[in-house]
């Protein structure tokens, strides 16, 4: 009797997760189709970014998001240089985030990290022009 409580326990709160994922093409593909102004996505990506990775949680505003650009990005000015030992894991998982973002502590890095507000993160590696975003936030 215990096992069965348990298992349908765990199947009730797998599917109290809505957690969605999200492809664009670029910026102009994510702002056509409401991601920006959802909040799923930051505003202040580059004019640039392109092949757009996005999963978020309905639950708890969670949010990963991967992309690519192309020119010499600045990051906004409301994020800080932060030691990469110091970012928190992303609540969200998915296939396509690396493991080694953020790293732990016995991993190298190769990303600058920011803090770029309450529990959100950036990791960016410019000579490859690609970049990691993730905030942990609870609605």
């Amino acid at each position: 009797m215990n096992k069965w409580i348990l298992s349908c326990s765990f199947l009730l709160i797998s599917a109290c997760s809505d957690t969605s994922d999200s492809h664009y093409k670029d910026l102009k593909d994510a702002i056509k189709n409401g991601a920006v102004m959802r909040g799923w996505i930051p505003s202040w990506l580059p004019a640039t970014a392109r092949n757009i990775k996005e999963s978020h949680n309905v639950d708890t505003n969670g949010v990963i998001i991967s992309w690519k650009y192309s020119e010499n990005w600045q990051v906004p000015d409301s994020c800080i240089v932060i030691n990469p030992y110091d970012a928190t894991r992303p609540d969200i998982n998915s296939d396509w985030w690396p493991t080694y973002i953020p790293p732990n502590k016995n991993s190298a890095y190769k990303h600058l990290y920011y803090l770029c507000g309450n529990n959100e993160y950036l990791a960016i590696e410019p000579e490859l022009g690609e970049a990691y975003y993730w905030n942990n936030n609870i609605k």
